[in-house]
């Protein structure tokens, strides 16, 4: 029997046939295709091995079933992973963006030179929550269309939210383009959106969550 085990992904952890649970660190290898290992024990049961090479920390010798990143036992036993996996798949995107100058804004055809007439307004702050599926802005007065300029720079708060619009992951800083961008590139330092009657932002592009640029939030 093989030392080495090959699992696909970032996996942390294994669990050998006696049910233990141990680390397993990177070893050196080469891709190989995929292919099902089936246990003389427990034929009806395969087991996955692919890709990436990996050699188990102890027990050499010894076959590890694979415990994968987004399976239900894992997710149970691994708070971070559990959140990190809820944040990749936000319902929706929540914004607290200081406006410099809320003149660079039009509503229903109107220069809003005070600010008074753009949806979403909460102090000195744009506050909009967006449908990450969909691109619409929830809440949106019917009827209102709104051309949308505002600078920023990095002077903002931003989550994510989940289906029940628990914030679940948060990040500051510059504006987040992907989101809020939807019109020019705005270089982290501009909201530009056309917004719809509906809410719906004009050339709307569903982002992509990267790990990287969220902190997820530990639940209260």
């Amino acid at each position: 029997m093989t030392s080495s085990i090959q699992i696909t992904g970032s996996v942390s952890r294994a669990i050998y046939p006696s049910g233990s649970l141990v680390p397993v660190r990177q070893a050196v290898g080469s891709a190989t295709p995929l292919e099902t290992y089936r246990s003389a024990n427990r034929p009806a049961a395969p087991i996955v091995i692919c890709r990436i090479q990996y050699r188990s920390a102890s027990q050499d010798g010894k076959l590890a079933r694979i415990e994968r990143p987004n399976s239900r036992a894992f997710l149970a036993s691994n708070p971070t992973e559990r959140r990190v996996n809820a944040m990749k798949n936000a319902v929706f995107f929540e914004a607290e963006a200081g406006v410099r100058y809320w003149e660079d804004a039009t509503v229903n055809g109107v220069e809003d030179e005070d600010g008074s007439r753009i949806p979403c307004r909460l102090a000195d702050a744009w506050c909009p929550t967006l449908d990450i599926s969909t691109g619409k802005i929830v809440g949106w007065p019917d009827g209102t269309v709104a051309d949308i300029h505002y600078k920023v720079c990095d002077d903002g708060r931003y989550w994510l939210l989940d289906a029940s619009g628990v914030r679940i992951a948060e990040r500051d800083g510059y504006v987040p383009i992907d989101f809020l961008c939807h019109g020019g590139s705005g270089y982290g330092d501009y909201i530009i959106l056309t917004v719809g009657p509906d809410g719906q932002i004009a050339n709307y592009t569903r982002p992509d969550i990267v790990r990287d640029d969220w902190h997820p939030l530990t639940p209260s």
